[in-house]
Order: structure tokens, then sequence, then C-alpha cells
């Protein structure tokens, strides 16, 4: 185990960065920390698979309930836009994955 001392707020661990082989990987990672990659994090693959998730996630409360949660999805896209992120990486990151 590792223990880091002196850090004001918790880590978000971001695992397999720059990794070329899928790797699929069960976590708890919470709306916000996933939001907290997507717009941060300096791996794409990184970036991309927590879009992702909270699309589908997303999407899938939308099915299961009546309240619209995406005001927070909307606001991690919009901060993306903000930055300097390839046109290819944002064209990847609102498709959903296809099961072809």
């Amino acid at each position: 185990s590792y223990v880091f001392e002196d850090i004001n707020e918790t880590p978000i661990v971001s695992l397999f960065g720059g990794f070329s082989a899928p790797v699929k990987v069960k976590h708890d990672l919470d709306d916000a920390e996933l939001r907290v990659i997507m717009v941060h994090d300096s791996d794409d693959l990184q970036r991309w698979d927590a879009a992702q998730i909270l699309m589908q996630k997303h999407l899938m409360s939308r099915v299961e309930s009546s309240v619209d949660n995406a005001k927070d999805l909307v606001n991690a896209y919009a901060q993306l836009l903000k930055q300097n992120v390839s046109a290819a990486l944002m064209a990847e990151m609102i498709n959903l994955m296809s099961i072809d």
C-alpha cells in the first residue's frame, strides 16, 4: 500500500493510462470523480472512458426515473470545449459505444 502525506484532497485514481491493451476494471468512482477524469486526465483514452461511463449512467437513470440529472454532465462537456481538446477526441467522447 502507499501512504501519501500532506495532501489536502483525496486523490482520484486513474488506472492504466497509456496502456495499449483493453483492460476491464471494476471501480467505485462516483460521478464527480468520473467528471474530473473526463475533464482533466492527461490520457485521452481515460477521458473517453469516463465520458462513456457517465453518459451510460445518465441514460440509464433517465430510463429508470424522470429526474433529469444532465446538468453536471453538460457542464463537464462545456469545460472540455474550453480546453484544447482535439475535434476527433470530442467527437468520440459524445458518441456512445456501439455493440458491433
